[in-house]
């Protein structure tokens, strides 16, 4: 009973190292790929988040425009009230000089507008790096499950 206890362990041993064999084999093939699907959604989610902060900043460099364009205006109408007022019409460059600041406080409303759409941009702009790195963290989770023989990532730069 005890040899044939033996050689059937042997044989089941064999077709089981067999197995394992071929199962390695198959995850160190699949290693990889996984570890691509675990770090895409952070690589999604990364690209989407510099696309809002890109938006923010078109939209901060739209408000500064008209902002700019609306100072002009000021200017324009501060020379105009000066000129009516050389002219003696004080009425006039009264109304004119209420305009130009009018103006100009709308410009300066703008320019705060746009100011907190770059800031908008400048915080997402500073979380990508935390995108980048949990993805390689979920790339390596992923890959390690597969192939535990693999090295732990290198140590951080800074």
């Amino acid at each position: 009973m005890d040899e044939l206890k033996a050689r059937t362990w042997t044989v089941e041993k064999a077709k089981a190292l067999k197995k394992a064999a071929a199962l390695k084999t198959k995850m160190l093939k699949e290693a990889p790929e996984a570890g691509k699907k675990a770090a895409a959604p952070y690589i999604d989610a990364m690209g989407r988040a510099a696309a809002v902060a890109n938006e923010y900043t078109k939209r901060g460099d739209g408000l500064i425009g008209q902002s700019v364009v609306l100072q002009g205006e000021a200017g324009l109408k501060m020379g105009e009230a000066n000129s009516y007022s050389n002219l003696g019409d004080m009425v006039k460059s009264q109304a004119t000089l209420q305009m130009a600041h009018q103006t100009m406080d709308l410009a300066k409303s703008l320019a705060g507008a746009a100011d907190g759409n770059y800031g908008k941009a400048k915080s997402i702009m500073s979380t990508l790096g935390g995108y980048a790195s949990e993805a390689a963290a979920a790339q390596y989770h992923a890959e390690y499950m597969l192939n535990p023989d693999l090295p732990p990532p290198p140590a951080p730069l800074v």
